[in-house]
């Protein structure tokens, strides 16, 4: 009865170590499935944030335009104010 009792129980170990080892396989495939879901997420915003760089580098590169058009009309309105008021002196 010994040996029928120690093949129970090594039959016993083994259905709870293949048990053990199916639940460590089902965490693994969860941790892959959370891994991808994460590493998705990073390069999403990454991508955002790409292209949210350019976005920013057009805008300066808009605004400084904008600007250097702004100084060159007031500098045009300075020297047509100026010949004005030479032309005004001159008569």
């Amino acid at each position: 009865m010994s040996n029928l009792s120690s093949v129970k129980l090594r039959t016993q170990e083994k259905e709870k170590l293949v048990a053990e080892l199916k639940q460590q396989l089902a965490d693994l495939k969860t941790q892959n499935r959370d891994y991808k879901g994460v590493n998705e997420e990073i390069s999403a915003i990454e991508q955002r944030f790409n292209q949210l760089t350019e976005e920013r580098a057009n805008a300066e590169r808009d605004h400084k335009k904008r600007i250097q058009t702004a100084q060159d009309e007031v500098a045009a309105a300075r020297r047509q104010l100026e010949e004005f008021k030479f032309s005004l002196q001159e008569k």
